[in-house]
């Protein structure tokens, strides 16, 4: 099955919303101007606020004339066990299976369109998508497959 955007996953204990703000130069003001108006036709709702409604706002920040904000109300982060837990009872209760703690040997793309993986058990399981979380790992894991390295170390992988 397949989540159409936008969705909600129901998972509100897994997420603090936090909001977020990117302080900037003015001499920049043009150009993100253009990004945020680009940007504001899908699902990110992004404002700029200037020195002085931030300081209305949110007057614990130093505020400066030659500044703006980028505003990111809904921003926030994602409490990883909690979240990497429920993505995967989602996923299977929308009819997928999840082996954990399971080594991964090979991946292969078979001529049908459908994805092979060998596990370190010596279990070969095909499927016609295939998600691996490797967490701090993917990097070298990627490595071994010979696939170019696209992620961030710094954030979980799903």
């Amino acid at each position: 099955a397949y989540l159409e955007a936008p969705f909600t996953l129901g998972i509100t204990d897994a997420y603090v919303r936090s909001g977020s703000l990117y302080f900037l130069k003015n001499a920049v003001l043009p150009e993100v101007a253009a990004q945020i108006t680009a940007l504001s036709q899908g699902p990110v709702m992004l404002r700029i606020l200037q020195a002085d409604e931030g300081q209305k706002l949110f007057p614990g920040f130093s505020w400066y004339d030659d500044e703006f904000a980028v505003y990111e109300e809904h921003a926030g982060y994602a409490l990883p066990a909690v979240m990497t837990r429920k993505l995967v009872l989602l996923a299977e209760s929308l009819g997928a299976r999840s082996l954990r703690g399971t080594g991964v040997v090979d991946i292969a793309s078979l001529p049908d369109g459908t994805v092979e993986v060998l596990t370190g058990q010596g279990e070969r399981l095909s499927a016609g998508k295939v998600v691996i979380c490797a967490g701090a790992a993917t990097p070298r894991f990627l490595g071994i497959l010979g696939e170019p390295d696209e992620t961030e170390n710094r954030a979980i992988q799903v």
